[in-house]
């Protein structure tokens, strides 16, 4: 076997041996997995991944297997790049199919087959998976995919993905044949497959896109992925079907058709999941648990999330915000255990060093972090008022309605907890529609806001570095101005970017984890991203469906199964 499979191996096993699986599915059926390589020894050098067997000729779906789901709002678009919240991610990850996706904690083929970096990672090249076609039934090859990343690449920088495929990680993507293409990056990336793993990253029909519009494709796409749209009625639902030409063997089983209903009000959406109207409810009420798990007919589901409840804060807007006491006051004034258990109804986990459980460098021994201190926090405020740094200026906590588990209880809690140590917060709470507009690129039109990283690698590149590094992601910082070259007005910040550029070059192993480690340890002492907790997702479900729900990225259709 060459060394360049072998360390992909090392790779998946290095990134995923350390997560914990919790899944709670009331003994329902599990689809079975896609196929994980054996786990030889590591090596250095180039990373591959394993080519997976031929997949299953195209099956057809049963016609009558009808999947109907809610959720609380209906998506601001179908494109996957387009800045999206939970309610975009069912069409992102079953319209298109990504180059590489982690599922079931393994990195996994998609679109493409294998891939290999050269000594020094500054060049990656990709073998595509052959006799793909979009669903308007066009060729996908290695010329439409780097169509797709030419497009994203030069696009508006606020599309998802610009900033990744832009000229600052890649030089240059070639074609070398008809189902291989490289990427030429502009340095190292020892761990660039994990990149193309996150949830916007499906590879889009450009040549279709730039014939209709990208707002009519929007509103149509046209993709590689599991299912094909069909129609959006506007404020009500949007409606798919199976792609009986999909490439993967899970095509046999999935549903031929599935609705997706936008339905505001919580009680309306338990009410039509207990009456057989839906089969599947995502993120219900706390106190609507126990009465969908009373149900004969129905049960609940709970998965443990590779996300991260945070505060993503915009110190330009309140200029006491530089300041890192009131950071850390407002973080040590939040009491995190009372809102996990009588609020999120025991549905989270608290962080130890700001890592859930299933980041692989999460230590069960380390002390919580962050910490619940009320009277420090009360004494750290009343130095900034004597300083006059801080007089009683209005902070906006920014939240959306109906998109994470309580979240219009969890903002109004934390503001009250808050206001209790001596600041003035206030309670934001906004349509999901309304939270994005504030929130886009040069927009920034908040103060804190309750945001969910992805941890879809366990590696803090892909995670607090790649969303907190202004050079990285400098609309992430909004209005926060620089002090100087190099200089954040901040000793542990201007510490996390310095060691932070030394940790992401390095190759997986211990030692990138220990200068992670490292740089993270300043990250927390700034205080300029307060973790909160760590989410559990939870469902409501229909005993006639069996479904095995991801970390990650909430849900790929084709894990569903009638009974």
């Amino acid at each position: 076997m060459s060394s360049s499979k072998r360390l992909y191996t090392w790779l998946v096993s290095a990134l995923t041996g350390a997560m914990i699986f919790i899944l709670a599915c009331g003994g329902a059926e599990q689809p079975a997995a896609p196929a994980a390589p054996a786990a030889p020894a590591p090596a250095p050098a180039a990373v591959a991944a394993p080519t997976p067997a031929a997949p299953a000729p195209a099956v057809a779906v049963t016609a009558d297997a009808h999947l109907k789901i809610a959720q609380s709002a209906e998506p601001n678009s179908l494109y996957s790049r387009d800045r999206a919240s939970i309610q975009n991610v069912v069409f992102q990850k079953n319209i298109y199919d990504p180059l590489i996706e982690i599922i079931r904690d393994k990195v996994s083929g998609r679109l493409a087959t294998s891939w290999e970096a050269n000594s020094d990672f500054t060049e990656w090249t990709f073998e595509l998976r052959e006799g793909v076609k979009f669903h308007n039934g066009d060729p996908f090859n290695a010329e439409t995919a780097k169509n797709a990343l030419d497009f994203v690449r030069d696009s508006d920088p606020s599309l998802l993905g610009a900033n990744t495929y832009g000229p600052q990680n890649v030089k240059e993507y070639q074609v070398l044949g008809e189902h291989k293409l490289r990427y030429i990056m502009t340095r190292s990336q020892p761990i660039w497959p994990l990149e193309e793993s996150y949830f916007y990253n499906g590879l889009e029909n450009v040549a279709h896109l730039q014939k209709v519009s990208l707002n009519t494709f929007r509103e149509a796409p046209i993709a590689t992925g599991s299912y094909k749209f069909v129609e959006w009625v506007r404020l009500e639902k949007v409606e798919l079907e199976a792609n009986k030409d999909w490439w993967a063997p899970e095509v046999a089983t999935m549903p031929g058709k599935v609705t997706i209903f936008a339905i505001p009000e919580p009680a309306t959406r338990q009410a039509a999941l207990l009456a057989g109207e839906i089969d599947w409810l995502i993120n219900p009420l706390i106190p609507q648990v126990s009465v969908i798990e009373a149900s004969p007919n129905h049960r609940i589901i709970s998965e443990e999330q590779f996300d991260v409840q945070i505060f993503h804060i915009n110190a330009g807007r309140v200029p006491a915000l530089k300041d890192r006491r009131l950071r850390q006051a407002i973080s040590e004034a939040i009491d995190r255990e009372t809102i996990i258990k009588e609020i999120l109804g025991g549905f989270a986990n608290s962080l130890r060093n700001n890592l859930p459980t299933t980041n692989k460098l999460y230590d069960p021994n380390a002390p919580l972090f962050p910490i619940y201190d009320p009277e420090h926090a009360k004494e750290l405020v009343e130095q900034l008022k004597a300083d006059g740094v801080y007089n009683d200026e209005e902070i906006e906590l920014l939240s959306p309605r109906g998109v994470y588990n309580e979240d219009v209880r969890q903002n109004q809690a934390i503001a009250a907890m808050v206001q209790k140590v001596g600041i003035n917060m206030v309670a934001g709470i906004y349509d999901d529609a309304i939270r994005e507009e504030k929130t886009a690129t040069g927009a920034c039109d908040w103060d804190y806001q309750f945001r969910l990283p992805i941890d879809s690698s366990g590696d803090l590149a892909g995670w607090w570095w790649r969303n907190l590094h202004p050079d990285n992601a400098p609309s992430t910082w909004c209005n926060f101005e620089e002090v100087g070259p190099g200089d954040w007005g901040d000793p542990f910040l201007n510490d996390w970017i310095r060691l932070g550029k030394i940790a992401e070059i390095l190759p997986v192993g211990p030692g990138r984890d220990q200068a992670w480690l490292k740089a993270l340890d300043s990250f927390n002492k700034s205080y300029w991203r307060d973790g909160l907790y760590q989410l559990s997702f939870v469902y409501g479900v229909s005993n006639d469906w069996d479904f095995l729900p991801e970390k990650r990225e909430w849900i790929y259709l084709w894990n569903f199964k009638k009974r």
